[in-house]
């Protein structure tokens, strides 16, 4: 269970680490190319080892969906705008919890859908309901990308599960991470050598500095993950959810301590209900 914690704790700090970049103006893509470099550095210190060739294929298409994530992301926010991009990303917790149930042999109960009801219910009351005044409504295929952020998540979640469950064992969790980072790392300098050619990327002591942060950050979310998945003793149909409204509950108390940000009603119904489906989830 303690590695459940760790990893909300993480997936809190990546938040709270996010906020400070736009603060201090951090150049976000220098930051997370540095973020890459530093993640790839530490998994091959702590395994001793470089990635075995067995699961380069699983960490060639992780390490896609870790790329191809942010730039839809992106994408999606100018197309559909923050709300739908937000509300995409958050229910990617469906595609790794219908696999479980379908192809993993994870038991369906009672307690257990209405634990995950109650978990979407208070990612969707967290999401702000402000007008996206500048989306591009023109567009044939508008929310295509905002559908594809869902997609990529989902997936990058259920191979993520797959691979710790059928392909690697604990010895290959920091090889394996490093390797994912590594094929992110190089669609990144992909992008960078295609699309952004005639650009200079900036970049600077103080983008280096928090691009480091938010590597080590990272690199323990996804450590944390695949030890949760692996030792908490919970099927990945309760850890994804649980690991999600965490995230939601610490991020907002977080976000009222350190950035006196306004909660609302609806985001302290949101954290009610998250907090009772966590209990709920681990009952059932």
């Amino acid at each position: 269970m303690h590695f459940l914690l760790l990893q909300i704790c993480c997936g809190t700090l990546n938040h709270i680490l996010l906020k400070l970049l736009d603060i201090k103006k951090v150049h976000l893509f220098s930051a997370i190319v540095a973020n890459y470099v530093i993640c790839v550095v530490l998994g091959v210190s702590l395994s001793g080892k470089l990635p075995v060739p067995s699961f380069l294929i699983y960490s060639f298409f992780q390490g896609l969906m870790l790329f191809s994530g942010m730039a839809l992301i992106g994408i999606a926010t100018v197309r559909s705008g923050v709300s739908i991009t937000a509300l995409c990303a958050r229910l990617n917790l469906l595609i790794p919890v219908v696999v479980a149930f379908l192809f993993f042999g994870e038991h369906v109960s009672l307690p257990k859908i209405v634990g995950i009801i109650l978990a979407l219910s208070a990612l969707l009351l967290a999401i702000p309901r402000t007008p996206d005044l500048s989306t591009d409504s023109t567009h044939r295929f508008q929310h295509l990308p905002a559908i594809l952020v869902l997609i990529n998540g989902g997936c990058y979640l259920t191979l993520l599960k797959y691979v710790q469950g059928y392909v690697i064992t604990p010895e290959d969790y920091e090889a394996y991470i490093a390797s994912s980072f590594l094929f992110a790392l190089l669609c990144s300098s992909l992008y960078l050598s295609i699309v952004m050619k005639r650009k200079t990327l900036r970049s600077n002591k103080k983008d280096i500095l928090w691009g480091l942060l938010l590597g080590v950050n990272n690199f323990g979310a996804v450590y944390f993950m695949l030890r949760a998945l692996g030792d908490s003793g919970l099927e990945s149909s309760v850890i994804f959810p649980i690991t999600s409204v965490g995230v939601l509950v610490a991020s907002t108390i977080s976000a009222r301590v350190f950035f006196l940000e306004s909660l609302g009603h609806r985001k302290v119904l949101a954290c009610c209900l998250g907090c009772l489906a966590v209990v709920i989830l681990q009952a059932g």
